[in-house]
């Protein structure tokens, strides 16, 4: 079912369910167990029941009180279930000071230049090529992290601008995020959802409604980006134009609409 068609509580249900497989699916695989040995650990000492099948199937989502039961029996598996970034893909309003608050842990108060305080690495991992820093409200520098945290910092300005109800500047940024959105997929715990993913991504972007008319996003282009051996967002490892030397970026994954409401001349 498309977004579009969805009422806002199904969607806010089928975003739940989403964060649930997502979470469950990094405890998986970082534990390397099956979901029999998960449900065995989770039921240890009460009388056994289907509760992860369940969460798997959608039947109904995990709550935090039992994401800290896994907690506890595998410290470090709430990371997935934790990140901001569902704070920030829900669909409902969100005010100038909850988008700082949920933010906060990546602001450093102290900086004079406003750099945002995300992990040196791509997506944190030791094994990642170390990222530019970005200021705030650079997300060009945030597109180049072709990342998980770059995403997250292109997002608070999609939900800034939507609560400041800045129509010119949510377009940009909402098309930065479609920009983005292959460099947030292609982190190996997200990957295989990236359909429910961008699903959520477009609901976000209906909450501006006239947006809707002008960025599109190119879903082909977004797939064709996401399963790439390489998708190369950091500028001094793009490719040159052998004529201009010009860098050569990545092919733009969304579809820009012409304003509806064109000067004509006399």
């Amino acid at each position: 079912m498309k977004p579009s068609r969805m009422k806002k509580k199904e969607r806010s249900k089928s975003f739940d369910v989403l964060k649930t497989r997502l979470w469950l699916e990094y405890v998986l695989r970082t534990e390397k167990i099956s979901r029999h040995e998960l449900q065995k650990q989770y039921s240890a000492g009460a009388e056994p029941s289907n509760i992860i099948l369940n969460w798997f199937k959608g039947e109904f989502s995990a709550k935090p009180n039992s994401v800290r039961k896994v907690t506890k029996k595998f410290p470090g598996s709430n990371f997935i279930y934790d990140l901001e970034l569902f704070d920030l893909m829900e669909d409902k309003k969100l005010s100038k000071k909850r988008l700082k608050e949920i933010v906060s842990p990546y602001i450093n108060i102290d900086d004079p230049l406003d750099h945002w305080n995300f992990p040196l690495t791509q997506n944190g991992e030791p094994n990642g090529f170390l990222t530019p820093p970005a200021t705030r409200n650079d997300t060009e520098s945030l597109f180049h992290r072709g990342d998980l945290y770059g995403f997250i910092g292109i997002l608070y300005h999609v939900r800034l601008a939507e609560a400041m109800k800045d129509y010119e500047l949510y377009v940009k940024y909402i098309a930065d995020a479609y920009r983005a959105f292959p460099g947030l997929c292609r982190y190996k715990h997200f990957r295989k959802r990236w359909e429910e993913l961008l699903d959520a991504l477009i609901s976000i972007q209906q909450r501006m409604a006239t947006s809707t008319f002008l960025v599109m996003p190119d879903t082909a282009k977004l797939k064709e980006q996401i399963f790439a051996k390489e998708h190369i967002t950091y500028r001094p490892f793009w490719k040159r134009d052998p004529i201009t030397f010009r860098f050569i970026e990545p092919d733009k994954p969304y579809i820009l609409s012409e304003f509806p409401f064109k000067k004509t001349s006399n």
